[in-house]
């Protein structure tokens, strides 16, 4: 059931073993039982899938406080964490890393949150609809910039913490903040506090957030950054091309934005 996904099929197992561990036939479904069942919930497609994930992982939890054999562990966090995101269940992702930390703290798992965790929340929140969404993802990687200066390095920022962020301000149209975040990553790159540069969609994401920021000056940000795309031997591509025309949309001067790329696209 794990293996393809079969979200209901698994719990309507897990149930079955609960029910005969209760009548004496069979033993108490343990860690390693509820690890495959919530495998199977984190790899389903079905609509429920989520919803089942939670309370399995309740479950747990209160089988767990009782001296049950099923204690939650790092897998286990991993999956209801990637169950979540699936929903751009962002706010119970983040929640859950809260928790994951509280229990980490406590001696009561082994392994705490690290940055893929945190990075699968901050998915969940860039595809959230929610309005807090930014300021969650903002506190979130606050969050892991304050752990990894205080000795966790487990939780260091990587280029998908940054450019997942940099993804929620092109959506608002934050062209400023977007701007302000690639100058950080450019410096926490030459300082080696950020292993890998800023990669095009990095830079996409920035060019998108000019687009849809209203700005009068969009067009020459715009022009800038298409400039310093090309300085650091990045190549635009398709994306890129309809971000930095639509900057130029939203003031009338299409005519000026295909010239501009013109010039820049050797392609062309």
């Amino acid at each position: 059931y794990a293996r393809e996904g079969r979200s209901q099929d698994a719990e309507l197992l897990l149930q079955k073993m609960h029910t005969m561990h209760s009548m004496g036939d069979l033993g108490q479904p343990n860690n390693i039982t509820y690890s495959v069942v919530l495998s199977a919930h984190a790899k389903s497609d079905e609509g429920c899938a989520s919803e089942l994930a939670q309370i399995t992982f309740k479950r747990m939890l209160e089988l767990s406080s009782t001296g049950s054999m099923a204690h939650p562990d790092y897998i286990n966090y991993a999956c209801i964490i990637q169950c979540l995101a699936k929903d751009a269940k962002g706010d119970e992702a983040r929640q859950l890393i809260q928790s994951m930390h509280r229990h980490h703290n406590a001696g009561e798992i082994r392994r705490g949150p690290d940055t893929r965790l945190y990075n699968t929340a901050l998915n969940a929140l860039a595809r959230s609809e929610k309005k807090d969404s930014l300021a969650s993802a903002e506190t979130l990687l606050k969050e892991m910039k304050e752990k990894y200066n205080n000795g966790v390095k487990e939780v260091q920022p990587d280029l998908i913490s940054y450019t997942t962020l940099l993804k929620i301000y092109a959506n608002s149209g934050m062209a400023k903040e977007a701007e302000n975040m690639l100058t950080e990553m450019n410096c926490l790159h030459k300082s080696g506090e950020l292993k890998k540069p800023p990669n095009l969609i990095s830079h996409n994401s920035v060019m998108n957030a000019i687009a849809k920021s209203g700005l009068a000056d969009a067009p020459k940000l715009a022009e800038a950054l298409l400039t310093q795309i090309q300085e650091r031997g990045l190549t635009p591509d398709g994306f890129t091309r309809s971000s930095f025309l639509g900057a130029f949309k939203e003031q009338g001067n299409m005519k000026d934005g295909e010239r501009i790329w013109k010039r820049f696209d050797t392609s062309v």
